[in-house]
């Protein structure tokens, strides 16, 4: 009797549907790459074999998963020069954007987000599509304190600032369409070369080494017919139409030793 008295107390005070905090940030270890990695918008570069693999599968904060949920596969290895990092995202009605207005997210796309210095205060976010179109954005905070609320958002927005039509000096990148065992398209793959001396501009520091820690955030936006919105995916999960103000939503990139 008590137990059930506890419970209905519990279900007053606790409303139904009420949301879930937010989950941590996730972390993972990032290998040093096994074998040669070609940036030619292949998936088959042995040096993809024993890369890191991170499933996007998280909603926006607060919203209900896609049903079914698009299969996103991130590929992350490195060595002492270069972070790699690849999208492979299943997708049966391929949506690009039109044109290279800047637009990207009206279309399929693949989102990267990372910060080579660990404060968040300054981070990149670059935009990759199917048809191999490219759009970087450097944001940073210019304010002296740097406060975050509780789903990670820079709170200060008169002290966010950034640059369009960044790209990483040196960044190399390639898309191509995967196909299935009769050749038919079934998605498509991204794959980036990041040069770490220009992720680590600010630490003072030209290369990788192992023990280091990167932020970042992957997302991804799958359209279809039918749908005035695209479905979005998280390996960090934040607030939607936000991740490029939610730095405190950044997971971890751990290089790993040889």
């Amino acid at each position: 009797m008590k137990i059930r008295l506890l419970f209905l107390l519990f279900a007053v005070l606790v409303p139904a549907g009420l949301p879930a905090a937010a989950p941590a940030p996730p972390e993972t270890g990032v290998p040093f790459r096994a074998g040669a990695i070609e940036i030619d918008g292949r998936p088959d570069d042995p040096g993809w074999k024993a890369a890191a693999v991170l499933k996007l599968d998280r909603p926006p904060l607060g919203e209900p998963a896609a049903a079914p949920v698009p299969f996103t596969e991130i590929r992350l290895a490195y060595d002492e020069t270069t972070l790699y990092v690849a999208f492979v995202c299943r997708d049966d009605d391929i949506r690009p954007a039109a044109g290279p207005d800047g637009l990207l997210h009206t279309g399929d796309v693949a989102e990267l987000f990372i910060d080579g210095t660990g404060d968040r205060r300054r981070f990149f976010e670059l935009q990759f599509n199917p048809a191999g179109l490219l759009r970087g954005t450097e944001h940073f905070f210019t304010g002296t304190e740097l406060r975050l609320d509780a789903d990670g958002l820079w709170t200060e927005w008169d002290k966010v600032g950034e640059r369009q039509d960044c790209i990483l000096s040196g960044l190399r990148h390639a898309a191509g369409m995967l196909r299935d065992g009769e050749g038919r398209v079934c998605g498509w793959f991204v794959e980036a070369a990041l040069p770490a001396k220009e992720l680590l501009r600010r630490t003072g520091r030209g290369s990788f080494e192992a023990g280091k820690r990167l932020l970042a955030n992957f997302v991804r936006y799958d359209y279809a017919a039918g749908k005035a919105e695209p479905d979005m995916v998280f390996w960090s999960a934040t607030v939607s139409g936000r991740p490029h103000r939610s730095p405190g939503r950044f997971g971890t990139l751990l290089l790993l030793p040889r």
